[in-house]
């Protein structure tokens, strides 16, 4: 299980979750919604399927500071946001329902995404 700066709830891995895979090349889903890891093994490959390329760019614009704040005041409902995310049915679907949210939170989302999706990234580095 992967825990994040965030210290929001941890990712379930593929194993603990049923799958019903999609057409080749398609991101699958659970059966009661989508597969975090699923998501991030898309984000590898430069395919965000939660965010549109200007929401990113906002984000990574914020103050660091001032999310961590917004963090802090409101971790319940970045938790309970993350949560339902993750038991929709579908990429489009999470990207509605995250476009209804406070915009302070969308770029929280977007940047706990990234973290999680770098840590990744960090943990398969071959070092020598």
């Amino acid at each position: 299980m992967q825990q994040t700066r965030f210290n929001l709830a941890p990712l379930p891995s593929d194993e603990e979750v049923e799958t019903e895979e999609g057409p080749p090349g398609e991101c699958g889903v659970r059966e009661a919604g989508m597969q975090a890891q699923r998501l991030l093994d898309c984000g590898e490959r430069g395919i965000h399927l939660l965010f549109d390329t200007p929401l990113i760019a906002e984000a990574f614009e914020q103050d660091a500071k001032s999310l961590r704040r917004i963090v802090d005041e409101h971790l319940a409902e970045i938790q309970s946001a993350v949560q339902h995310v993750l038991e929709l049915p579908s990429p489009d679907i999470a990207r509605e329902f995250i476009s209804c949210l406070p915009r302070t939170l969308q770029h929280v989302l977007v940047l706990l995404y990234f973290e999680l999706l770098d840590d990744r990234l960090r943990k398969r580095e071959t070092r020598h």
